[in-house]
């Protein structure tokens, strides 16, 4: 954590901003925060759960698609098709 505050004060030194009390910190709350999320992100039940919502969605754009037809398929024209000559 002190190489971070360290990097902060360089940081801002070079932006020619000076790092006050409440910048560092928020910028150390800023830092935990992310820390938490990495840790939270990585664990096994999130990326369970971000795969149950990928196949959701998957299978909700497949019903879709048998309902109302591909509607942004590439190279499909509503209005009139394009040849090449």
């Amino acid at each position: 954590m002190l190489h971070v505050v360290v990097v902060f004060v360089q940081v801002c030194a070079a932006a020619g901003v000076a790092p006050g009390y409440h910048t560092q910190k928020y910028a150390d709350k800023c830092q935990t925060k992310r820390i938490k999320k990495q840790e939270t992100m990585s664990l096994p039940s999130t990326k369970l759960r971000r795969i149950v919502l990928k196949q959701e969605r998957a299978v909700h754009q497949g019903a879709q698609e048998t309902l109302e037809g591909d509607c942004y398929q590439s190279g499909k024209s509503m209005l009139f098709t394009w040849t090449i000559l």
